[in-house]
């Protein structure tokens, strides 16, 4: 009798854990202007490429969800300099030359790298360094790093296919990353 109690305590602990409210998006004190950069990087290749448009839908999802309007940046202006800026400081300072007019620089980079076979499934692992900072002063940035690790079912399946099943995830981090940011302002 005992053992079921705990049985059944444990499944409305679930159930009810399922329930609790995730708290809401940090709001900037007023609206700003947000210039944001996003690129797929692949293992031993110096070309950039853009995120998948999904994953450029959430960005401006969680920025409007805080009160700060994204400025997608035009991707004919970022690559091809990604590809001989390799750093984040460099790769920064480029997107606040070119985004003129805005308060605040968000880039996300991304590398997808392949990591094995594992149980018929083929796993993938992205890397996410993500800064955000004031556009006037980039020794302000704020950045995460992460790592996302992927299962896809096909051979054929590649990079932009990794990071778009690693988008629900990025995005979660993402978030977390402007909320801390915007709490600390």
């Amino acid at each position: 009798m005992p053992r079921a109690l705990c049985t059944l305590s444990f499944a409305l602990f679930l159930i009810l854990a399922g329930c609790v409210a995730r708290h809401p998006p940090v709001q900037a004190a007023r609206p700003a202007a947000v210039a944001v950069a996003a690129c797929l990087g692949v293992l031993d290749d110096t070309a950039v490429q853009p995120v998948p448009a999904e994953l450029s839908m959430a960005i401006g999802g969680l920025l409007a969800a805080r009160n700060l309007s994204a400025k997608p940046m035009d991707p004919a202006g970022y690559l091809d300099p990604f590809a001989t800026r390799r750093t984040t400081q460099h790769r920064l300072a480029l997107l606040a030359e070119q985004a003129g007019g805005v308060e605040l620089v968000l880039l996300v980079e991304t590398m997808v790298s392949f990591y094995s076979p594992m149980n018929g499934r083929f796993r993938w692992t992205v890397d996410v360094d993500a800064t955000i900072s004031p556009a006037g002063d980039l020794t302000q940035a704020f950045s995460a790093h992460f790592q996302v690790p992927v299962f896809l079912d096909h051979v054929h399946e590649k990079e932009v296919a990794a990071l778009t099943a690693a988008s629900p995830m990025i995005e979660r981090r993402l978030g977390a990353l402007l909320d801390a940011y915007l709490g600390g302002l």
